[in-house]
């Protein structure tokens, strides 16, 4: 599995640089805005986008049918995307994190008092996209599987976009749920909800993978 990240980091690592120079745009808004949480959580959700280039680029190599030759079973062959999705999720925070600390050297971070919640909402929504785009774009590739990740970023945006222009968000029941989330016993069972999805979604992506024709 070792070889198989360094062969994505290799590959993630050509368009590097346009990741980079968007950070650093993203942090001379932040700087001017007086705050480095927006930074962070940008990081992290570049981050998550990560893994698709990563399938695109062994699309465009045609690196899964010479890998079929290799002794490498199907399971780390998939097991490995969702390895990646983590090791970019903790990577995006470095940089964040990095940025925002220089940042904060420099006097324009602001209140960090919100920084832990903003971080761990930042990574629940990039390892939970994963999970729902990896078997998709595993079984029809990034280019058929685009639309699909496109319709999983805007159908939750539009709905809870909805909901707060009808004030279904101001209601009572609403906030107690969100209070509750921020709990110990909320973290825990959001924490339990993320990790169970993720192991679905690998076994459906193993099943799909199996199932694909070279």
């Amino acid at each position: 599995m070792k070889g198989l990240l360094l062969k994505d980091f290799y590959n993630i690592a050509r368009s590097g640089r346009l990741y980079l120079a968007m950070l650093l745009i993203y942090g001379v808004l932040s700087y001017a805005n007086g705050g480095a949480l927006m930074l962070t959580m940008v990081a992290v959700l570049f981050a998550m986008m990560l893994p698709m280039s990563a399938i695109g680029y062994d699309e465009k190599d045609r690196w899964e049918p010479l890998c079929l030759t290799l002794p490498v079973a199907p399971a780390v062959m998939v097991l490995e995307k969702y390895v990646l999705a983590i090791l970019c999720c903790i990577l995006g925070i470095a940089l964040g994190g990095g940025v925002g600390w220089i940042l904060g050297q420099l006097g324009g971070t602001g209140d960090m008092a919100g920084y832990p919640a903003t971080v761990a909402a930042a990574m629940a929504v990039s390892l939970a996209y994963n999970a729902v785009t990896l078997p998709v774009n595993l079984r029809l590739g990034v280019e058929r599987g685009r639309i699909v990740c496109i319709l999983v970023l805007m159908i939750p945006f539009l709905g809870i976009l909805m909901l707060e222009r009808q004030g279904i968000l101001e209601n009572a029941r609403i906030a107690q749920a969100a209070a509750w989330l921020t709990s110990g016993a909320g973290i825990l069972a959001a924490a339990a909800a993320l990790a169970l999805l993720l192991v679905v979604s690998f076994l459906a992506s193993l099943r799909l993978y199996r199932r694909k024709e070279w």
